[in-house]
């Protein structure tokens, strides 16, 4: 089965005749945020947004897990896989506050 519900995999655990691989995927679960109204029209808040995240805690809580947190939506088994990107906003919650506290010089910078 792929892409087995977090809830049916600590099921089929108990189950002594089912034998359940895991292996990097591509497939993913997004989060779109609209540029085009506020607060995210502001790029300090998608900045501070982005440090306030911490994918690894949502990825055990909601996923229970099995995967890994990534930033954009390729892996590393992918081509379009850039190691540069997954680094671009580790959590860090005093960055969070202080994307928050310098203006932007305008709209989108």
């Amino acid at each position: 089965m792929y892409q087995l519900p977090p809830r049916q995999k600590a099921i089929l655990e108990r189950a002594s005749s089912i034998k359940i691989f895991n292996g990097p995927t591509l497939y993913v679960f997004q989060i779109f945020l609209n540029w085009a109204k506020p607060p995210f029209d502001n790029i300090k808040v998608r900045q501070a947004f982005n440090f306030a995240i911490d994918r690894e805690t949502f990825v055990k809580a909601a996923l229970a897990g099995p995967c890994g947190a990534r930033l954009h939506e390729s892996t590393e088994i992918a081509l379009a896989y850039d190691k540069s990107v997954a680094a671009l906003y580790p959590m860090i919650p005093t960055r969070r506050a202080s994307c928050l506290r310098r203006p932007a010089s305008r709209r989108g910078t």
